[in-house]
């Protein structure tokens, strides 16, 4: 299970290096620094070694990434800063792709095959990076506030967004 996590570990660090790259490329510098925020924390002491006792202590390396991040999630949902509240985001994404590489599957990519306006629970970074911005005419997530990297990103991009619409499912 070590083996597994530490090989998820490394793929999520080469995706986010990749994600990095491929926004530095096509939008604002900005929004590929909330990648290298991602890979600051897929190279954080603390949270490999949080990751590997989990393991250590008898799991398999997806319920400890999931304990880990449910830990985090815990920990940013007591914040006051809605700033800071918002980056429990970043590490949704970040432990989304560690479970994703564990599973085999790498990060799915929300092709739209038409123009739209994408209505969800709620996008991360990655999502936002993978997105082709041609077609996405808005977006309506259910979580997120205006200080959501997906919520920066999109303006970056000019995109109307909307974050935290209850019930927009």
């Amino acid at each position: 299970e070590l083996a597994l996590l530490e090989t998820a570990i490394e793929e999520t660090r080469v995706q986010t290096m990749l994600l990095e790259q491929r926004v530095a490329g096509r939008r604002a510098e900005a929004d590929a620094g909330i990648f290298h925020t991602h890979l600051m924390v897929l190279e954080d002491r603390g949270f490999i070694e949080k990751l590997r006792r989990e393991v250590s202590r008898g799991h398999g390396a997806a319920t400890a990434v999931k304990m880990a991040v449910a830990e985090y999630l815990e920990a940013f949902g007591r914040m006051e800063d809605p700033y800071l509240r918002e980056r429990a985001a970043d590490i949704r994404d970040i432990g989304r792709r560690i479970l994703a590489h564990l599973a085999g599957r790498g990060t799915p990519d929300p092709a739209l095959s038409a123009e739209g306006i994408i209505v969800a629970a709620e996008l991360l970074p990655s999502d936002m990076a993978a997105l082709d911005p041609a077609r996405v005419r808005g977006i309506v997530t259910e979580r997120g506030e205006a200080t959501s990297h997906a919520a920066i990103m999109a303006r970056s991009l000019g995109l109307p967004a909307v974050m935290g619409v209850k019930g927009a499912l």
